[in-house]
């Protein structure tokens, strides 16, 4: 029998796009997911970037569950907050950039691009507030070095506000921090994603339409969310980190 569409944990986006509680994407959709692409870290870079995730929980970017008393996606992925909305309503709230306030943001890798570096230059020049970010797949995490009171501490994403210097040069300003916690679900995602494998390889165009008709697909053997493990983590990393 089929699992009821009310209950369980389901794979809600798969490759950056939604498979719950509708299927959306439609062609582009397809063309992502078949081709195993990450569209956060290809965005970021602006270069076609794959998934990283091993195999079994592959494309997996949120798990819809409704722990909370209401249905909500939570994240699987660290990449998954690569997305650029999240990325700018960090820095609004960080830096205190008002919304009319126009402003630049891009991965620190990208200025290696001559064309985005005279960009960026100009944008400095003309008053733009501008930033920069780093992550372990876009420039590396930053680490504090370990001390005889502490271990090593690194950050997952720095973002560092850009000033003009002279002779055109850009200076650092203020910085900020984002930590990303994903949250951990018990079972595994193994079984409804090769569902999903199996039911884009054997559906192709009809794909979207099939996997709406069996939503349960994507909630096969996922268990409810480990909430011990994540809240041990997050505290900690709130105690060393932040203190």
């Amino acid at each position: 029998m089929a699992k009821s569409p009310e209950k369980g944990n389901f794979v809600s986006e798969w490759f950056g796009y939604r498979t719950y509680p509708h299927v959306g994407g439609a062609h582009e959709a397809i063309r992502i997911q078949r081709g195993g692409q990450c569209p956060f870290l290809t965005a970021a870079t602006r270069e076609v970037r794959d998934c990283v995730k091993a195999a079994p929980s592959a494309g997996v970017c949120t798990i819809n569950n409704a722990s909370n008393g209401e249905r909500q996606d939570w994240l699987a992925c660290p990449y998954r907050a690569l997305d650029s909305d999240l990325i700018e309503g960090v820095v609004h709230r960080l830096f205190g950039v008002t919304a009319e306030h126009s402003m630049s943001i891009a991965p620190a890798p990208a200025l290696a691009n001559a064309t985005t570096r005279t960009r960026f230059a100009q944008r400095l020049e003309d008053g733009e507030s501008t930033f920069v970010y780093l992550q372990n797949k876009l420039g590396g995490e930053i680490s504090i070095s370990a001390t005889d009171r502490s271990p090593e501490l690194a950050f997952d994403t720095t973002i560092v506000e850009l000033k003009p210097a002279s002779r055109g040069a850009a200076g650092i300003g203020r910085f900020g921090v984002l930590e990303v916690q994903t949250m951990d679900f018990h079972g595994s995602y193994r079984h409804a994603v090769s569902n999903l494998k199996d039911s884009l390889r054997l559906h192709r165009a009809e794909f979207a339409d099939v996997l709406q008709q069996n939503q349960h697909w994507l909630a096969e053997r996922i268990e409810g969310p480990n909430i011990a493990n994540v809240f041990k983590r997050t505290i900690y990393q709130l105690i060393l980190k932040f203190d």
